[in-house]
């Protein structure tokens, strides 16, 4: 602040001690103001000018990149950068998939006709949705993402079903896709519904036999 209290002085103004002037002659020659003295208010306003420049430079040296919220700025506060959502979404899914990689390193037990073979490949395709955070879409039989979900989460959404059915299908011999026959889309649900149909039912009777 001392460098604002220089600047609001200036050369030209005359310095004020607090004393009274000396009284002037009736002799002496009237002494002549190359400037006015600036009154209370305009010196007030040119303090208040240089403080609003001196915040300015402040904010300027901790956003160098440009404005507060600006592309330019060193770090967004936004968790989805608003310029480039679908890059946003692009990378997100993309890390998603590389994680369900790693995460399905173990082989799935295939799914057969013989008999408690559905009770066992059930259990670890529950294990391998667990494993994604996508028990939902089996057990509450989502067979497309929930409309309450954001334009990310239904991504991701997607990037679990996908997972999961690719999984599944992968796991069952061809004897036992020719049973459940041809699916029409890409529905995890779906095609946990059919094999459930298809050999749950029949290996419970088998049980009962």
């Amino acid at each position: 602040m001392e460098s604002i209290e220089e600047d609001v002085q200036g050369p030209n103004t005359p310095e004020f001690t607090g004393e009274e002037d000396t009284p002037r002659s009736p002799s002496d020659p009237p002494e002549i103001q190359l400037h006015s003295t600036p009154s209370v208010t305009d010196r007030l306003d040119h303090l208040e000018s240089l403080l609003t420049r001196f915040i300015t430079a402040s904010i300027s040296n901790v956003n160098p990149g440009g404005p507060i919220g600006s592309a330019g700025s060193r770090r967004s506060t936004s968790p989805m950068p608003e310029e480039f959502p679908d890059n946003y979404i692009q990378i997100e899914v993309e890390r998603l998939r590389k994680d369900i990689k790693e995460r399905f390193q173990h082989k799935l037990r295939s799914l057969t006709t013989e008999k408690d073979s559905f009770t066992k490949w059930r259990a670890d395709v529950f294990n391998d949705a667990l494993l994604i955070d996508g028990k939902n879409i089996l057990t509450k039989e989502e067979t497309s993402a929930p409309t309450s979900l954001s334009k990310l989460d239904a991504a991701l959404w997607q990037r679990k079903n996908d997972a999961l059915y690719v999984r599944m299908f992968n796991s069952m011999t061809p004897t036992v896709r020719q049973i459940i026959g041809p699916q029409t889309r890409t529905s995890a649900a779906d095609l946990f519904i059919r094999a459930s149909e298809c050999f749950g039912i029949q290996q419970l009777k088998s049980g009962i036999d």
